[in-house]
């Protein structure tokens, strides 16, 4: 049976459920009518899809938000971990449940809070105009003769009016710790992750879709046989004409990782060139310009657009690097071989760190020290 989340989206917009969803339903509202922070909970989630209706949105799209600000204030772990070390291999199953509004949990603990999971962004117009965006401001952010530059929800969407000689450029920045979504003129869709920045035309001229990327984004490449579109990102390009891929290229980490999810991809380097297949990735380091490509699981790299992250068999250094993006943290190991510790699991990306690094802790693989935005990590496979 699916979630919760889930299975109240259905109900709010509509959907058919299943006779034993529908029965878990009224059993939890019949349940929990009588505490007064579900009763808030279930309130808003009702007014906020009248907002919706009221609105002139269409049914899957008030869905689809339901289902998103559902997801983002929910809490919901369920977590398999194996921890490779010296000693053997440790096995944890932890399953659990936490709920903003249904179940309020006072957890007593000495680990600094930190959370992630703003949508909001700062977009910097060709005439250095600077617009903050957030989800509540829901209108048009700027027109002119060339394009209008509408605000929709955690989306920054651009609409063609007309072209013009010269191009324009945009500049949408990603805070760390934030996320935030952009429609082209094109019709190509970029989810950007946290600390990221993207510079794009307003509108495409010529022969050719180029923007420039740094830090992490997914595209999903609305295809045109007539224009190419292509990625630069520090010294790598990318070049496509319709496709869903993932570049991760932080000007902090050492690595350009580019992964393909659907389509073909081109990828030029200083040195060499590769043809990209869906599930395929390409790592080009920096320092030494080397480069390699591999078959991997292309929701390990892109499950982050998602809300959640998936690792398999990665190490511990990988996992920290990934997530001390996201919380704006210092990781410092003080046992190098800690580094190396593997793991496997799914997390939510919308959760007070506290949680989710207890879970890491669980295994008695590692310990985690917290001072203020600096975390200090301890094998205890060693002891």
């Amino acid at each position: 049976m699916r979630i919760i989340e889930e299975i109240l989206a259905d109900y709010l917009a509509g959907e058919p459920l299943s006779k034993e969803e529908a029965a878990f339903l009224e059993n939890r509202l019949m349940r929990d009518k009588g505490d007064k922070e579900f009763v808030e909970f279930w309130r808003v989630l009702r007014e906020r899809y009248a907002v919706d209706e009221r609105m002139g949105k269409d049914s899957t799209f008030a869905y689809r938000s339901i289902l998103m600000k559902i997801r983002r204030k929910s809490r919901f772990r369920k977590m398999t971990w194996w921890s490779s070390v010296a000693a053997g291999i440790i096995l944890f199953v932890g399953i659990f449940f936490m709920y903003d509004y249904l179940f309020m949990e006072n957890i007593d603990s000495k680990i600094t809070h930190l959370t992630s999971g703003k949508t909001y962004a700062e977009l910097k117009l060709d005439n250095g105009q600077i617009i903050s965006l957030t989800p509540d401001v829901q209108d048009i952010v700027h027109a002119d003769s060339l394009s209008e530059i509408t605000n929709t929800e955690n989306m920054l969407v651009y609409i063609a009016r007309a072209r013009e000689s010269g191009l324009k450029y945009n500049t949408l920045r990603i805070p760390v710790g934030a996320e935030y979504n952009l429609l082209l003129a094109d019709g190509t869709k970029v989810c950007l992750n946290s600390g990221s920045e993207i510079r794009y035309p307003v509108v495409f001229q010529g022969d050719q879709r180029e923007v420039f990327l740094t830090g992490e984004a997914f595209f999903q490449v609305a295809r045109d046989e007539t224009r190419k579109f292509v990625v630069r990102s520090g010294q790598q390009t990318v070049v496509v004409l319709g496709t869903s891929f993932n570049i991760r290229s932080y000007s902090q980490q050492d690595f350009i990782a580019t992964t393909l999810q659907e389509g073909a991809l081109q990828i030029l380097l200083p040195d060499t060139t590769y043809r990209m297949y869906p599930g395929s990735q390409v790592v080009f380091d920096k320092k030494t310009n080397e480069s390699s490509i591999r078959e991997v699981n292309s929701e390990l790299y892109t499950s982050w657009k998602d809300g959640y992250y998936f690792f398999d068999q990665t190490s511990l250094e990988e996992i920290l690097s990934t997530i001390s993006l996201w919380y704006n943290l210092t990781v410092v190991f003080e046992d190098p071989e800690a580094k190396s510790l593997l793991f496997t699991g799914q997390l939510k990306r919308y959760a007070d760190i506290q949680y989710l690094l207890k879970k890491f802790e669980d295994t008695n693989a590692v310990e985690f020290i917290f001072k203020e935005n600096k975390v200090i990590i301890k094998n205890k496979t060693n002891r």
